[in-house]
């Protein structure tokens, strides 16, 4: 009978110890009271948890039980968020025991709550030196250190931590934002996520899973819940910190803006808080406050590359900004972070019998125009010619994702990988040409090309200027985006891919092009679907110009941030300052593709902006049979719907000489709109007959260049500038 002696103390020994305990609880011990409060506690009970305190008080117990007891008070008014009472429990606990440290613990949990980590980190400190196992007090340890900026100390904690106790949800969360902070974004996503399966309703770890994978439907209740802790518990700085970058994650950019501003009037050097304040005010169409703001991140944050290329990105959006101080930004920023970097060139291998390595490199191997474009490419890759390995530097991933990874032959997530092991990883695949696919973007790896990871380096779509980097072997581009008389600057050699340096696949889902306002007896009306950074002051300024001129005509403005009242309105009053009733203008927030496509039949024609001129879409708009009027510049940004309308034999009516002439030309259209609804009907069968939609013939200008770069390589050569692939 020896096995039923043991099932029963298996499977009735909980219950036979909770009834034992009832029955001490029932003879007036409050040691077994506050076991029994404890457990209402941890069961969501709070009425029957204070109950049996108020029992177990006034049994009068001693200063160390009254002590134990005033602790688990203060946990049941934490609960119930009342700040106030649970720290007078715990000041009390602490009068009648100093050093106890759950007391201690608890109040350091407050502390961090109300943004004060130093002092938390210090009661904690006291509370582990009396119990060093104290696993609470272990845990916030962990929290504390990241909220102090010691983020590689609060890894090495949590994780020793882990292996010890692998499923405290609290700990895990606590972790994953140390790594997070220190460029360890999938280990984050893999502990936040087993932290969700452990406890299923944890609006933190949500929040944070949502932010690092770019789920905006999870964002937004994480959100609601955060700014209801905000409401409760006040302004902590990490709080505040951690809803300012969610809404500015979300598109919510009024309320990023405001929080931004209220750290900033705390911490006026927080780096945090003034990022989300540049990209607020670049995504409101303020670029020279952006600028400025990313200028000065540049000299902040000098060991973060990534960052530090926000100030060359947005030198694209200035219209006055001359070429050559784009370019020493660039030459600067490869100087700081390229310059130095140790170098290992592997030489060239001859594979004249073998396809070619191709590693293409890239934080938008997604739903993202160079996703897309990518897609097609590589479809049509000869494999005999080219084996297309790819080095994925984002965490985010969808189905456009999913179809990407059935053309390579090889994928590699390569996000929290630091320079030297992608590097290195990069030479064990024996890659013989390494593409970069994002210029000075969000996720680059430029510093893994300063290493020199690959024999031939090429920079391509993803970005429209030249890196800074030596290293980089060649840039492709045209000879419309980039002919030699314009003086552009580069550090790489420019080579000319054919007539266009992208090319465009219509998506299937795009409706067929639909009759022009003017032709269904609506005003005439002028669009830009771009993103309001591009929507400089004189943009706004010569816009209102041709609104002015062109009587009852319309302006219709598409973005996603758009969405937000601020911004709409803020928009407005610019437009307005240059004498445009609102009543002239329509604003259309982001939305799904497919959508975004039919509202370009409420557009007779597109107005580029500029310096920074349309790319994926003006390509959709040619597609939805709407020509777009640019004024090209000098610079590879400035040409890009200009060397389009080449393509198209459309530069002679749609690429200005000048502004005055740029005006001139739209004025005298919204006058006559005829020559517009004649080409609105045979606009994309010009299109798809042109070389911007001929996906074979451009794949096979690709490979004959990787060919071409590879066998200079094996003769220790480089292809000449502006060399011609054909």
């Amino acid at each position: 009978m020896g096995w039923l002696a043991r099932l029963l103390r298996r499977w009735g020994g909980e219950y036979f110890a909770h009834a034992a305990l009832r029955r001490r609880a029932r003879s007036g011990d409050p040691v077994a009271l506050q076991t029994l409060a404890r457990a209402a506690l941890e069961r969501g009970d709070e009425a029957e948890a204070e109950a049996l305190l108020d029992e177990a008080f006034a049994l009068s117990p001693d200063d160390p039980l009254k002590a134990s007891l005033l602790v688990t008070r203060a946990a049941l008014a934490r609960r119930g968020e009342r700040f106030e009472a649970a720290r007078a429990d715990l000041d009390e606990a602490l009068r009648l025991v100093p050093d106890q440290p759950r007391a201690l613990t608890n109040l350091a949990e407050l502390e961090l709550i109300h943004g004060r980590p130093q002092q938390a980190l210090r009661l904690l400190d006291q509370a582990l030196v009396k119990e060093p196992d104290l696993l609470p007090a272990q845990v916030n340890r962990v929290a504390a250190l990241a909220e102090t900026g010691q983020f590689e100390a609060a890894r090495a904690l949590g994780e020793k931590l882990l292996r010890r106790h692998p499923d405290v949800p609290e700990l895990l969360l606590n972790t994953a934002n140390a790594l997070l902070q220190l460029g360890r974004g999938r280990k984050a996503v893999e502990l936040l996520r087993k932290a969700l399966t452990i406890k299923k309703d944890f609006p933190e770890a949500e929040y944070l899973l949502a932010v690092l994978v770019g789920d905006s439907f999870a964002l937004a209740p994480a959100l609601e819940y955060l700014e209801k802790r905000l409401a409760r518990e006040g302004e902590s700085l990490g709080l505040l910190v951690t809803l300012a970058n969610g809404h500015q994650a979300a598109g919510h950019l009024s309320r990023a803006h405001e929080l931004a501003l209220r750290i900033l009037a705390r911490e006026p050097d927080h780096l945090s808080a003034r990022l989300v304040l540049a990209s607020v005010s670049s995504s409101s169409g303020h670029t020279e406050i952006s600028d400025r703001l990313y200028g000065q991140l540049y000299e902040q944050a000098r060991d973060l590359s990534g960052l530090a290329s926000n100030w060359l990105f947005e030198g694209n959006y200035l219209p006055h900004l001359p070429p050559a101080e784009l370019y020493e930004r660039h030459r600067r920023w490869a100087e700081r972070y390229a310059a130095g970097s140790p170098v290992s060139t592997p030489p060239p291998r001859a594979r004249k019998r073998l396809p070619l390595r191709v590693g293409y490199v890239s934080g938008d191997l997604c739903r993202h125009p160079v996703g897309s474009l990518l897609l097609q490419i590589l479809a049509l890759h000869d494999r005999k010619t080219v084996q297309p390995i790819a080095f994925s530097t984002t965490l985010r991933e969808d189905n456009m994702t999913r179809e990407l990874k059935r053309h390579f032959a090889a994928w590699h997530d390569v996000f929290d990988e630091d320079e030297a092991d992608l590097a290195q990883r990069i030479r064990d695949e024996g890659i013989d040409i390494l593409v970069d696919l994002s210029g000075h973007t969000a996720f680059h790896r430029l510093t893994v090309f300063a290493r020199r990871a690959a024999p031939v380096q090429v920079t391509w779509i993803g970005y429209f200027h030249s890196t800074g980097l030596a290293e980089i072997d060649y840039l492709l581009t045209d000879p419309h985006t980039s002919p030699p008389e314009c003086g552009q600057y580069f550090s790489e050699t420019p080579i000319y891919l054919g007539s266009t340096r992208f090319c465009f696949f219509p998506p299937p889902y795009a409706p067929p092009p639909a009759p022009a306002p003017t032709q269904r007896g609506l005003p005439f009306t002028f669009g830009c679907f771009n993103r309001l950074a591009k929507i400089n002051d004189e943009v706004v300024e010569v816009w209102a110009e041709i609104l002015r001129r062109a009587p009852g005509s319309r302006l219709w403005l598409k973005a996603g941030a758009l969405k937000d009242p601020w911004v709409k309105a803020d928009l407005a009053a610019r437009f307005a300052a240059c004498g445009i009733d609102c009543g002239r203008l329509t604003f259309s927030a982001g939305g799904p593709h497919g959508e975004m496509l039919e509202e370009f039949a409420m557009v007779d024609l597109c107005l580029d902006p500029f310096p920074f001129t349309g790319g994926a879409t003006s390509l959709e708009a040619f597609w939805m049979g709407v020509p777009t009027l640019t004024v090209p510049g000098a610079t590879m940004v400035s040409r890009q719907t200009h060397a389009m309308n080449i393509n198209l034999g459309l530069d002679q009516q749609f690429s200005a000489a000048g502004v005055r002439d740029y005006i001139a030309r739209a004025v005298a259209l919204a006058a006559d709109p005829r020559p517009l609804h004649a080409l609105r009907t045979v606009l994309r069968s010009r299109m798809a007959e042109s070389p911007l939609c001929d996906g074979e013939r451009f794949t096979r200008r690709l490979e004959t260049f990787y060919r071409a770069a590879h066998e200079a390589a094996l003769e220790g050569r480089r292809l000449p500038a502006y060399y011609a692939v054909e």
